[in-house]
């Protein structure tokens, strides 16, 4: 009897957290494997604020608002066209897309980038992955693969040139992986995947036609900015890292990279570093 009781306790506890405004939204977008982060290094201190931004427990103005304190204004305190809400600033905002989700995106890649490069001794050294500096057309290759980030194609067939953030081509499988990141919000995983298919497809049939016996692939590469989409991206990470417990240990540590980086971006604009 007091285990049973002890079961309706906590499912009855799980259901009236659901009905919450805004504590349950963002949490009903994600699956258990959301928080594989929590098995990896990161102090308490930081834990805690990453699972208040997910619960959005801190003072942007929408939560101001909803408690019925005194605002001038809910509108986002950056771009001043939205309402300021964790979501809008974690994913949302234009003025914040240009600088810090592109430093997000990028610092959570080059994590990748390390580990292939680690892999297939493109670089020997003892530094550790935040040490690389990578750069526009930056280009590593030897005899069995050649990595290139952020390189330009021109397309023949469109007027715009493509970037995936980073080519992989692997000489002897013969294959050539176009990886694009992204960290959009949970809800907008599968739609940014898509797009990112969709936005690569014509340079992907231009590189199948110059390369006729090479495999083109594009590979989406999607972390929401509060964890989710883990199993799509393991996937994608096992294209190219082949062992499954280090390709496992690899994405544990870009979703940690990318739920570290949404909640400093919001620290950020809540603490005033971040002005319009």
């Amino acid at each position: 009897m007091k285990s049973l009781y002890e079961k309706n306790k906590i499912e009855q506890r799980k259901n009236t957290y659901k009905q919450k405004q805004m504590q349950s939204e963002i949490w009903n977008m994600q699956s258990v494997d959301s928080f594989n982060w929590l098995q990896t290094a990161l102090n308490p201190e930081k834990t805690s604020a990453i699972f208040q931004m997910c619960e959005q427990m801190v003072e942007t103005r929408y939560w101001k608002k909803i408690r019925g304190l005194q605002i001038e204004d809910d509108k986002c305190r950056v771009c001043g066209k939205h309402v300021e809400n964790v979501q809008h600033i974690i994913a949302g905002c234009e003025k914040l897309a240009g600088v810090e989700y592109i430093k997000r995106h990028n610092k959570a890649l080059s994590m990748l980038a390390f580990e292939i490069a680690k892999l297939h001794k493109l670089i020997n050294d003892k530094r550790k992955w935040y040490e690389i500096k990578w750069e526009e057309n930056k280009i590593l290759e030897n005899q069995e693969i050649k990595m290139m980030w952020d390189f330009q194609y021109h397309g023949r067939k469109e007027n715009v040139n493509r970037r995936p953030d980073l080519t992989v081509e692997l000489k002897r499988r013969k294959t050539i992986l176009l990886y694009n990141m992204a960290c959009p919000m949970e809800m907008n995983i599968q739609k940014k995947r898509n797009k990112k298919l969709t936005k690569y497809r014509q340079i992907a049939f231009e590189i199948r036609e110059k390369r006729k016996d090479y495999r083109v692939e594009i590979v989406p590469l999607i972390f929401g900015c509060c964890g989710g989409g883990f199993k799509d991206a393991l996937v994608s990470i096992n294209k190219i890292i082949e062992n499954k417990t280090e390709s496992f240990k690899i994405a544990q540590e870009i979703q940690k990279i990318v739920v570290n980086e949404s909640e400093s971006i919001l620290r950020k604009v809540l603490s005033g570093l971040i002005q319009a």
